[in-house]
């Protein structure tokens, strides 16, 4: 008989317990614990655990006292919070010092020379920059902003002054035509203004041919010299003059004080000669006294 058929077996005389003894009872309970075994017996299990993790066991016994560990109380003095730890010294492998020196390089390789001439070291004149040179610009001439509201008076006064130029040559250009028709240039001279301190060409051509032009200049030109020379030797004259006053008054100045050092002289031997006095008439009088005395 399998187990299915004793478990269908056992349940039915369970189920039908109200036809059943005493004596029936007892034989149901034996048979459900021979079908447990029977069913134990008929599975394949291995009492050898395969795959498992770290076993583990489960003290049932709880009068085991726990471990106890000592736990450290640390108290800190509210008076020595604000104390800040000592620094960190500086690693040795990494500083900003290393740092600059790697930058540089060995005095006398090219990233040293690279270096000093980034920075101009042996330039004299060579100035730091200032933050206006950061400052974004232009580079050109900027000239001043004229308003709006003056534009237009701008305007006008250019106008004006163009006007002006424009009428300033129409005269020089009539005057230049009566001077041609008056026969005092000729029509192929050269036309607009004379600069000042040019001689025309003209002119110039005119004096080669006339040799009193020459002796007109220079009767011009001798008052002129000759005031020239004046003026240079009266300036001459009062710079003499007011250096020989000047030597003149250091001299007086010199001659004063020697005078009164030399009446301060007379009156320190004069007091010094009325001390000399006033000590012998004492001396005198004392020696009088002593002479008396033994007497």
């Amino acid at each position: 008989m399998s187990a299915s058929g004793e478990a269908h077996h056992a349940s039915g005389n369970i189920h039908h317990g109200h036809h059943h003894t005493p004596s029936m009872a007892s034989t149901a309970t034996l048979d459900i614990e021979a079908w447990t075994v029977s069913a134990l017996e008929s599975l394949s299990v291995s009492t050898e655990a395969r795959g498992t993790g770290i076993p583990f066991s489960i003290p049932l016994d709880n009068s085991i006292p726990a471990p106890r560990t000592n736990q450290a109380r640390v108290s800190i003095d509210p008076g020595l919070g604000g104390i800040a730890p000592p620094r960190r010294p500086p690693s040795r492998r990494d500083s900003q010092r290393r740092r600059e020196l790697v930058a540089k390089g060995n005095e006398g390789s090219r990233q040293r020379r690279r270096w000093e001439n980034d920075r101009l070291v042996h330039v004299p004149g060579a100035q730091p920059p200032e933050p206006i040179d950061f400052q974004v610009g232009p580079t050109h001439v900027v000239h001043d902003y004229v308003p709006y509201h003056v534009a237009q008076l701008w305007d006008r006064g250019l106008r004006d002054q163009i006007e002006e130029d424009r009428a300033r040559a129409a005269a020089l250009k009539r005057k230049r035509q009566q001077q041609i028709d008056a026969g005092l240039l000729s029509a192929g001279a050269e036309s607009g203004a004379v600069a000042v301190g040019r001689v025309p060409r003209e002119l110039r051509a005119t004096a080669k041919k006339t040799p009193a032009l020459k002796g007109w200049v220079r009767t011009l030109e001798e008052p002129v010299r000759q005031f020239l020379v004046e003026e240079d030797a009266r300036i001459r004259a009062d710079a003499a003059e007011k250096e020989r006053k000047r030597l003149e008054k250091e001299k007086e100045k010199e001659a004063r004080a020697a005078s009164e050092g030399r009446i301060c002289g007379d009156q320190a031997c004069r007091q010094w000669l009325e001390e000399n006095d006033t000590a012998a008439t004492t001396a005198s009088t004392a020696n009088v006294g002593v002479v008396l005395i033994s007497l």
